[in-house]
């Protein structure tokens, strides 16, 4: 594994090259989520589908601000890994890994300056020490809290409009993970993995969250459910079902024209399996559950 310092500078390198890190975000900062709020802890994270096994290794966060506004006082964050729930919200009993950052964030991007081709200042994290590793297939869920907050400290992150809507990122409310989705419509996190995979020989990809919704009626299922999807580029795809050992079960080829169909397991036997929309430059995946 390469010394943390060398994938910063490697992730450094990937930005000079693209400045506009918002590219796959499809939309300008809309929203600035300030933490704490009136629900207190509210552990917001983005979910992210690995591609290929690998290891997370770092974290990159877009926190935010306007004149001390927002971003105010000397937080300290605590940055939080889980795996996920059948609906692709965090699971809180799989809490994979907690970090207590010591030192507070003082760099933050202000919504004054221009977004375009800005220097964001992404707050970065190094999660090596962990040793969180996934299978092709597997999710994730990416977020960060306040540490003990003093009064006059909060912490507030970036988020785009969502557009298409997407459920991606979510927070913990009245005692329960939620969907941002059910009260900000859809909306991404400015929040990045920085993922190792098996193939790359170490060198690190930040990864986005993709811009495509993928949903599953019902899920968990028995034998047929139905699979819709938004946001997808018109040209033809497969839809791959893989089990929890990573062995591709099912695949369906849909065209440009298709933007939902019946997928039958019927043949496939209980447990729990992972579904991909597969394009030409895009991939999203979601967990099914099959119960019979």
């Amino acid at each position: 594994m390469l010394p943390f310092f060398l994938l910063l500078m490697l992730v450094s390198f990937a930005y000079a090259q693209t400045p506009d890190t918002l590219a796959r975000d499809r939309s300008d900062p809309f929203y600035v989520f300030r933490y704490p709020d009136a629900f207190g802890n509210d552990l917001r994270n983005q979910r992210f589908a690995v591609q290929e096994s690998g290891q997370l290794v770092g974290a990159l966060f877009c926190f935010g601000g306007r004149e001390g506004q927002f971003t105010t006082g000397s937080p300290q964050p605590t940055i939080h890994v889980w795996g996920t729930t059948a609906e692709g919200l965090p699971d809180p009993q799989v809490e994979l890994a907690v970090l207590y950052l010591t030192s507070p964030v003082v760099s933050y991007f202000h919504l004054d300056s221009s977004w375009e081709n800005s220097n964001v200042p992404w707050f970065q994290v190094d999660l090596t020490s962990e040793d969180l590793r996934f299978n092709a297939g597997q999710e994730f869920h990416l977020g960060y809290s306040l540490q003990s907050p003093s009064p006059g400290d909060s912490l507030a992150i970036l988020a785009d409009r969502g557009s298409p809507e997407t459920s991606f990122a979510s927070e913990w409310r009245d005692g329960r993970f939620r969907f941002l989705a059910e009260s900000w419509r859809g909306c991404n996190l400015f929040i990045r993995a920085m993922y190792v995979r098996d193939s790359s020989l170490g060198s690190p990809e930040v990864v986005i969250p993709s811009s495509i919704a993928l949903r599953a009626y019902p899920n968990p299922f028995n034998s047929f459910t139905r699979i819709e999807w938004q946001g997808a580029t018109a040209i033809d795809g497969e839809l791959r079902l893989i089990d929890i050992t990573g062995r591709l079960v099912g695949n369906w080829r849909v065209s440009p024209i298709q933007s939902s169909t019946l997928i039958d397991a019927s043949r496939l036997a209980t447990g729990r399996y992972y579904l991909s929309l597969v394009l030409h430059d895009d991939l999203v995946s979601m967990p099914l559950i099959l119960l019979k």
